[in-house]
């Protein structure tokens, strides 16, 4: 019986994506569909295709040619771009780095390294002023200090 005929209860079913790493750089990425049970639902190479395919037609029916990814460096933002860059191809995709008052070095070295080696475009727009501003601004509000 699937976990989702058991009575009384709704049916789970776990996605697990990984990232193809070689010589320390992004490569690709898999997909792994599992089933509360843990039985495999989906073969990686089948689930990882028709992840592109949808992305692609996501972005192709919203009109759009080009996708815009906020770089961190972190495990969501490497995984979204390298899916982005396997369905539309490396120069349809383009990395902004928003790096501020919090972010670590080896965070943004991780996202310039990952950029570098998909081969996207990236820029780096620093936001520790604006983030000071709005700081200030807030603690205005809130009586002098946040």
């Amino acid at each position: 019986m699937s976990p989702s005929q058991l009575p009384g209860r709704i049916g789970v079913s776990f996605i697990i994506f990984g990232l193809l790493e070689r010589e320390s750089h992004v490569t690709g990425f898999f997909v792994l569909s599992l089933a509360e049970s843990g039985k495999l639902i989906c073969q990686a190479d089948i689930c990882r295709t028709q992840n592109l395919d949808g992305v692609e037609r996501s972005v192709g029916s919203a009109g759009f040619t080009d996708v815009v990814i906020g770089l961190s460096g972190g495990m969501d933002s490497t995984l979204v771009a390298v899916m982005a860059a396997d369905a539309l191809g490396a120069d349809h995709v383009h990395g902004v780095m928003l790096p501020g008052p919090y972010s670590s070095e080896s965070s943004i070295d991780d996202a310039e390294a990952l950029a570098l080696a998909l081969g996207i475009s990236n820029i780096t727009v620093p936001i520790c002023e604006p983030f000071e501003a709005f700081e200030a601004v807030l603690a205005r509000a809130c009586g002098g200090a946040l």
